[in-house]
């Protein structure tokens, strides 16, 4: 890959991906931060809708209730298997100091 990928969402980048935009001088940065936002993405619950508004009635609220996400969390589609796993590739990003 060459440069910073573009119109590529966070969550479809690799970990060999994070540790190549890491790895560049160029890049790290924008990666250092973008991994951050991935490891602060909260989606292990999600809220499911359980009985739509009344339509008629313009004070009325969805009745949602808060389950486990049922899809592949943010984290995982990246190929790391936890949230400790990305506080390490950031340590590790932010100990090596490249000029």
């Amino acid at each position: 890959m060459k440069g910073y990928p573009k119109n590529t969402p966070i969550v479809c980048l690799t970990k060999q991906d994070w540790s190549n935009l890491l790895a560049n001088p160029m890049t790290r940065g924008r990666a250092l931060a973008d991994l951050q936002r991935l490891h602060d993405i909260d989606d292990e619950y999600v809220e499911r809708v359980v009985e739509l508004a009344d339509p008629e009635d313009p004070k009325s609220e969805d009745v949602t209730e808060r389950i486990r996400n049922p899809g592949i969390r943010a984290i995982h589609r990246c190929g790391f298997k936890n949230h400790a796993k990305i506080s390490a590739k950031l340590a590790e990003a932010e100990a090596i100091n490249i000029k």
